[in-house]
């Protein structure tokens, strides 16, 4: 079983030293993702909850695809 650490060039979270967004874990294909904010493109953090959580939820959707998973 082989594990992946990889920090997305499509989130907008840039990675901390020693720290990785994804970690997928081959053989069972299960991937880790944390660290996720409500920061657009730029790195600025959202005005408003909502915002802040739609924004979340599309850095963890762009985490998922890139290693090829889905929501569903």
């Amino acid at each position: 079983m082989s594990t992946r650490f990889l920090n997305p060039s499509t989130l907008s979270t840039p990675p901390a030293n020693g720290y990785s967004h994804v970690v997928l874990v081959q053989g069972g294909h299960t991937a880790y993702i944390s660290g996720q904010l409500g920061l657009d493109s730029s790195g600025q953090l959202l005005e408003g909850f909502e915002a802040q959580a739609v924004q979340a939820f599309e850095n963890l959707k762009l985490a998922l695809e890139a290693v090829d998973m889905t929501f569903g």
